[in-house]
C-alpha cells in the first residue's frame, strides 16, 4: 500500500502545483479524491493497530501524537521563519481580528478546529457559520500548513476510533449506510459544493468505517492470495496515468472517479503485498502531503527574487519544468524530515505492545 499512499500525496501536490493548467492531464487521482482515499486507508490502519499494537487507549493516543506532531511542528516553524523574513506574508498571517486568531491558534497548535475554519466566515466584523469561500477575510490563510484541515478530520476520527473499532460489524454497516444516505440527500438538496463535498466529518465517517470493515475482512481471510509488488506497482502507475485521461475523454465527474479509487484501494488493502520496503516508501506520504505547499511557495518565491536579476529563471515558473523540480524538492525535504524524526519513531516503537 506504500506506493498508493505516495501517489495519493502526489495527487494533492499536483492539484496545488499547476495553477496555469500545465500538465492538467497528469493530475493523478485529484486532490479531493486523494484526501478521501487517505481517510479510507486511515480507517484500515487505525483498526489494525488498535487491535494488534495497543493495550490501552492512552498508548494509542500517545503514539498518534508522536506520529503527527513532530513533522508538523517542524514545518510550522519553517513557515513562521519564512513569514518573519517576508513582510507581506507576516502581515497577511497576523492581520486577522483577535477572535479569528484565537481559533487559528487552536487549529495550528492542535489540529482541532482546522477543519472547522472551512465552515466559518468573517463578515460584518464577526464570525458566522457558512462557506469559507464567501468570507470577507480568508480565514483559511491562518493555517500555517494548509493541508492540516484534513488532520482536523483525522483526529476527530482518532477520538472515536477506540469505540468504533469495538462495535459490531452490523452496527458499523448500519451507521455507515445511514450517514451515507444523509450525505446523498444533502448532496441532492444543494450541499454539493466545497466544503461539504469532502471536509465535513459526519459525511466522511462512512469512508473511515469502510476502512474498519476492510481490516476485519482481511483479518478473517488471512490466507487469501496476495498480489506481487511488481503487479501492484504496475497497476497503480497505469491507473495513475490513465484515470484522469479517461475521465476527461468520457466526461466522468469526481464521484465516478472516487468510486473507482475506492474499489482499487479496497483491492490493494485486501490483496496487496505485505512488503517492508513498500511500507517504508509509503511513510513518505505524510511529509509530502504536509510540506508540499511550503516547498512550492518557497521555491516560487526564490525564483521570483532570482528572476529579477536573471530573466531566464522567470520562465521556469511558467514552464513544465517547475512541477518536476518542486516535486523532487518535496521528496527530498520529506526524506530529510523522516530522518530528522527517527529518534521519535524509536520511542513510538517502544510504546507499542
Amino acid at each position: 500500500m506504500g506506493l498508493l499512499r505516495v501517489l495519493l500525496a502526489v495527487s494533492v501536490f499536483m492539484a496545488h502545483s499547476a495553477p496555469t493548467g500545465f500538465m492538467s492531464h497528469l493530475i493523478g487521482f485529484g486532490g479531493a479524491n486523494a484526501v478521501e482515499i487517505f481517510f479510507l486507508i486511515s480507517g484500515f490502519y487505525i483498526a489494525m493497530i488498535l487491535e494488534r499494537s495497543y493495550s490501552t487507549n492512552l498508548g494509542f493516543y500517545k503514539n498518534r501524537a508522536l506520529r503527527l506532531y513532530p513533522i508538523y511542528y517542524i514545518i510550522c516553524a519553517l513557515v513562521l521563519v519564512r513569514c518573519l523574513l517576508v513582510p507581506n506574508l507576516r502581515t497577511e498571517l497576523f492581520s486577522f481580528p483577535a477572535k479569528a486568531l484565537s481559533i487559528g491558534a487552536l487549529a495550528n497548535s492542535t489540529f482541532f478546529g482546522s477543519d472547522w475554519i472551512m465552515f466559518l466566515q468573517w463578515n460584518d466584523n464577526n464570525l458566522h457559520f457558512g462557506n469559507f469561500n464567501n468570507s470577507e477575510l480568508p480565514l483559511w490563510h491562518m493555517l500555517l500548513v494548509p493541508a492540516s484541515w484534513s488532520l482536523g478530520v483525522e483526529v476527530t476520527f482518532y477520538l472515536l476510533a477506540p469505540l468504533l473499532c469495538k462495535a459490531k460489524s452490523r452496527t458499523i454497516i448500519v451507521l455507515g449506510a445511514s450517514l451515507l444516505a444523509i450525505r446523498i440527500v444533502a448532496f441532492v438538496m444543494g450541499l454539493n459544493v466545497d466544503p461539504w463535498t469532502y471536509r465535513f466529518f459526519p459525511f466522511e465517517l462512512p469512508i473511515f468505517l469502510l476502512g474498519i470493515l476492510l481490516y476485519r475482512i482481511k483479518n478473517r481471510y488471512k490466507h487469501a492470495p496476495k498480489m506481487s509488488v511488481a503487479s501492484t506497482y504496475t497497476s497503480l502507475m497505469f491507473l495513475y496515468l490513465l484515470l484522469p485521461v479517461v475521465a476527461q475523454k468520457f466526461d466522468f465527474g469526481r464521484i465516478p472517479q472516487l468510486f473507482v479509487l475506492v474499489m482499487v484501494a479496497s483491492t490493494i488493502i485486501l490483496f496487496g503485498p505485505d512488503n517492508a520496503k513498500d511500507k517504508k516508501f509509503g511513510d513518505l506520504s505524510y511529509p509530502i502531503y504536509m510540506s508540499h505547499v511550503l516547498v512550492i511557495s518557497t521555491f516560487s518565491g526564490v525564483l521570483g527574487v532570482i528572476s529579477e536579476k536573471i530573466i531566464i529563471f522567470e520562465k521556469i515558473k511558467e514552464s513544465l519544468t517547475f512541477i518536476p523540480i518542486t516535486l523532487f524538492l518535496t521528496f527530498l525535504f520529506s526524506f530529510l524530515l523522516i530522518r530528522l524524526v527517527q529518534p521519535i519513531e524509536r520511542i513510538r516503537d517502544k510504546n507499542r505492545r
